[in-house]
């Protein structure tokens, strides 16, 4: 996780990269439009791209870089209300909103010549400009795979949480049959639940979990894709010795047969860890109260379906 302002070896990149947060800054603060904000931000790439320079790589990772180290930036909030604070989900909101504006973006025009910017695009030759989004899943995942066991400051922490209500909101735009792959972060929803409601037991640890695990369910459109998920029985299948959406250990204590996916009897047992969490002595009593809302949430979706 991001512990402040990204330096870069590269001073063209470097260049690019500020012009980028400058303009991020710009928009999360209000004072640039998002039509103008998604120009500024494609516009040095489409140049790039359409003239076959192998710098599109860098610049269009240096954007990603860029706009998860402001989504970590996000002012704190610790859903002890049942909601984001105003202040922090009107901030992801608009990252949210810029990130999809810019995967509807045109593509560029193909590049001229015999040796195309297609033909050393390293992110792949079959991803697309700007509808795929090339790489920022790779990136989304790079931040995951960033070990948050230890957050032993308010700011890993809230780091960490902002990250989870980015990827949930993104994740929940759309229905359930109808989210585009490059914002499939399903798998991410379980991910971050198991790690929280199914393998910690250590109350130091879980404290940096809670709150991320809580934003899942804080937000009314991704608490209530989650159980639609559930009550579709969405899964995936091990292959390969990977088995991405497993159950935790604690699933398997409780005697129950492993499953590879999510499940109302998967939701069911989240939400009862969360009581659980929620009356655990060692845990603060904002912890507690976090996972108490967590919780009541999670019924409120069910009362409602």
């Amino acid at each position: 996780m991001s512990t402040g302002l990204r330096r870069y070896n590269d001073l063209k990149v470097g260049e690019a990269a500020c012009s980028y947060r400058d303009t991020i800054t710009a928009y999360t603060s209000s004072q640039a439009d998002l039509d103008s904000a998604v120009r500024a931000l494609t516009g040095p790439t489409n140049d790039v791209y359409t003239s076959s320079n192998d710098e599109i790589a860098t610049l269009v990772e240096a954007l990603w870089v860029e706009i998860f180290d402001a989504v970590e930036r996000a002012p704190g909030s610790e859903y002890m209300s049942g909601a984001s604070s105003e202040q922090n989900v009107g901030y992801l909101s608009r990252l949210v909103d810029l990130l999809d504006a810019i995967r509807q973006s045109p593509a560029p025009p193909e590049p001229a010549g015999p040796k195309t910017t297609k033909d050393k695009y390293p992110i792949g030759a079959e991803s697309c400009l700007w509808n795929d989004l090339p790489g920022f899943g790779a990136e989304a995942r790079a931040r995951w795979n960033v070990d948050p066991s230890l957050p032993s400051t308010d700011q890993a922490r809230n780091s960490w949480t902002n990250l989870n209500s980015f990827i949930a909101l993104l994740w929940s735009r759309y229905q359930v049959n109808q989210t585009p792959q490059s914002f499939d972060f399903a798998l991410y929803a379980i991910w971050t639940l198991r790690q929280t409601l199914e393998e910690v037991e250590d109350r130091k640890v879980l404290s940096g979990f809670v709150p991320a695990a809580a934003a899942w369910m804080c937000f009314d459109s991704s608490a209530e894709k989650i159980w639609q998920s559930c009550q579709q029985k969405r899964s995936w299948p091990p292959e390969n010795k990977r088995a991405p959406a497993k159950t935790g250990p604690m699933w398997e204590q409780a005697g129950k047969e492993r499953e590879d996916g999510f499940s109302r009897e998967r939701w069911h047992f989240w939400k009862g860890r969360f009581v659980q969490i929620s009356g655990m002595n060692g845990m603060s009593d904002k912890m507690r109260k976090i996972a108490l809302v967590a919780s009541q949430r999670m019924g409120e979706v069910v009362g409602r379906s």
